[in-house]
């Protein structure tokens, strides 16, 4: 997606990286960069078992458990730049052939850069919230 941008787009980062104007406390921190691999297996082992049961389960569990992923992926952050527009692409086209369309206008880009926040410190609840207004209502879902 930033190929024509940088040099090493699309490469795991090799550095620790925190948010942006976060303070030295480890809230801001991202996973280390030796625990990529590991923990990206086992995110997308998850989302790989959330959307499998698109079409059977409650759309507001699999809105939650989405929003869980979305966390899990979005700790990560496994790349130096591009990871938030990254992971919504990513979302979208994962989805997209389930029968969810997500609507990512639905949420201001400050407003869900807070729940992000929130969730890495263990608060998912405004992502949760967030989740549900992306996914609608599935027809047929249990």
């Amino acid at each position: 997606m930033f190929g024509s941008v940088f040099e090493w787009a699309g490469d795991f980062r090799n550095v620790n990286i925190r948010k942006s104007g976060d303070d030295d406390s480890s809230d801001g921190l991202f996973a280390p960069s030796g625990r990529l691999v590991a923990d990206g297996q086992r995110a997308v082992r998850n989302l790989e078992n959330t959307v499998r049961r698109i079409q059977t389960t409650k759309i507001s569990l699999i809105a939650d458990n989405l929003a869980d992923v979305y966390d899990q992926l979005n700790y990560l952050h496994p790349f130096r730049e591009g990871n938030g527009r990254s992971q919504k692409v990513f979302f979208s086209l994962v989805c997209r052939p389930r029968g969810l369309q997500l609507n990512w206008s639905e949420i201001p880009s400050n407003e869900h850069n807070l729940a992000a926040q929130q969730a890495m410190r263990g608060d998912i609840s405004l992502l949760r919230k967030h989740s549900r207004r992306l996914w609608p209502s599935l027809p047929g879902a249990a």
